[in-house]
């Protein structure tokens, strides 16, 4: 017995291929499909059924904006893996970032911009000195989370039970295109349910993330 998918919506329809002299199956996604396969002088024998697989939408930039901008959480590619991200001022959105993840509002999140100016709502720059504005505002070529002062208004959903706030500027071309589109930082936290691997690809986001979030920035 395998365990399988097959998928489908309304707009496509996404095949399965075959490699029967080495028994192997590829598939695209995402819910479990149970079938028997039997092997007979090298040929295998598929008895099976197919559902209706909810799937996530692939966005071009100005559309992942759109639905960032009314509270929707995406996934996108990151300098390092893949990541899920939503507008960093909006609770609404954190929380179902955070239920998506089961993950803990204890913790804190990192928000994520291409410019220093992008978090004047969410870090307190009065409290830096010129040299750490320098140094926050410069763009590294590591990824790098800076420790800042936020305010006391910041959402404990985004600061979690610290006093500070994580952020990080990125030289990463899509995630730069997509929060100067958007003109507020998104958060930015890996692409997995709790307990799962990190997502290394759009197929394997589909698999494991497709049916409950908004679309996927390619």
């Amino acid at each position: 017995m395998i365990t399988a998918a097959i998928c489908y919506n309304w707009r496509y329809f996404y095949p399965i291929s075959v490699a029967s002299q080495q028994g192997l199956f590829t598939f695209l996604l995402c819910r479990s499909l149970s079938f028997d396969n039997a092997f007979n002088s090298g040929k295998i024998s598929i008895n099976f059924t197919t559902s209706i697989i909810s799937m996530a939408t692939i966005f071009q930039t100005e559309e992942a904006a759109h639905y960032l901008a009314n509270h929707g959480v995406i996934a996108y590619p990151t300098e390092t893996v893949w990541g899920l991200g939503c507008l960093a001022t909006s609770d609404k959105a954190i929380r179902k970032l955070l239920a998506i993840k089961n993950r803990s509002a204890e913790k804190g999140l990192i928000s994520m911009g291409s410019d220093l100016s992008q978090f004047e709502a969410l870090v307190d720059l009065q409290q830096l000195n010129k040299t750490q504005r320098a140094q926050l505002g410069a763009l590294t070529k590591i990824p790098t989370t800076w420790l800042v002062p936020t305010f006391s208004q910041t959402s404990m959903l985004l600061k979690g039970n610290a006093d500070t706030l994580a952020v990080r500027l990125t030289r990463h071309a899509p995630v730069q295109s997509l929060v100067e589109r958007l003109g507020a930082p998104i958060i930015s936290t890996s692409a997995n349910l709790s307990g799962q691997a990190t997502c290394q690809s759009i197929a394997e986001i589909q698999a494991q993330l497709g049916h409950c979030i908004d679309g996927i920035l390619e």
